[in-house]
């Protein structure tokens, strides 16, 4: 009997598959679930370091303007504090503490400087203000000099005849322009009389609105003082003032 050669192939065919060896069957694979992306929360180190550096520039915005005169500095280190110590405070909210007491360095040092550049202008004004009217004085005094004694008609007379730079009437704590300081003439003195009671005749002095609560006054006798609304309302009461304080009312009202 004869065999089939394709009975033969098919023969082989299944031989050669018992006998090959198979391949290894791959593991499973598997997929990792997608990254979810989001906010990690601060350690405490991190949330102290930021506090730290908040404190720091809260005390940069003090010793800035001692150490390098510059405001840039104190305004960055004063923005830097700011923002750091809002950052622990809200989102950190660790080393709260610190931050907090780097915010309030920071900003009771803006209200410190404030407060201290406000006194020395305050000061410089009062100084300024307290030399034009010694030099007022000492105009009038130029002036009744070349005239017999006689006082001006008005304090523009001393610039007209050059005693008296115009600028020199005028307050530093006021807006430019005009004359700022009140004076009205008086009578010449008695020949040989000298200045009776010339530390307290008021010769010129501030008007109301020039500074508040307090009138610089210059006197007869040419010294200035700086005085408090009530010690001035007291020297305007005495009778040698009296001409001069009906004269102010007049001008400044009641």
């Amino acid at each position: 009997m004869t065999q089939d050669p394709a009975d033969d192939a098919g023969t082989a065919a299944d031989r050669f598959g018992r006998d090959a060896e198979a391949p290894p069957a791959l593991p499973p694979q598997s997929v990792a679930p997608p990254m979810v992306i989001g906010y990690a929360p601060a350690t405490g180190r991190e949330s102290k370091t930021m506090a730290g550096a908040a404190f720091m520039c809260g005390s940069m915005v003090i010793l800035a303007p001692l150490l390098v005169p510059n405001l840039l500095i104190s305004v960055f280190s004063l923005l830097a504090a700011t923002v750091l110590s809002i950052i622990v405070l809200v989102i950190r909210r660790r080393g709260r503490g610190l931050a907090v007491a780097g915010l309030v360095v920071a900003w009771g040092a803006v209200a410190m400087w404030w407060a201290v550049n406000h006194a020395v202008r305050t000061s410089y004004v009062h100084m300024f203000c307290s030399q034009r009217l010694l030099a007022t004085g000492a105009a009038v005094t130029l002036y009744r000099n070349d005239n017999s004694g006689a006082f001006p008609p008005d304090l523009t007379a001393l610039v007209a005849a050059g005693h008296i730079d115009a600028r020199q009437l005028h307050c530093a704590a006021t807006p430019p322009g005009g004359v700022d300081y009140f004076y009205t003439p008086r009578p010449p003195l008695p020949s040989g009389a000298g200045t009776p009671k010339g530390s307290t005749t008021i010769l010129a002095c501030d008007f109301r609105n020039n500074h508040r609560r307090h009138r610089g006054v210059v006197f007869l006798d040419g010294h200035i003082e700086r005085l408090k609304d009530s010690d001035f309302q007291a020297l305007l009461a005495l009778p040698e003032n009296a001409a001069f304080a009906s004269a102010l009312r007049a001008a400044e009202g009641p």
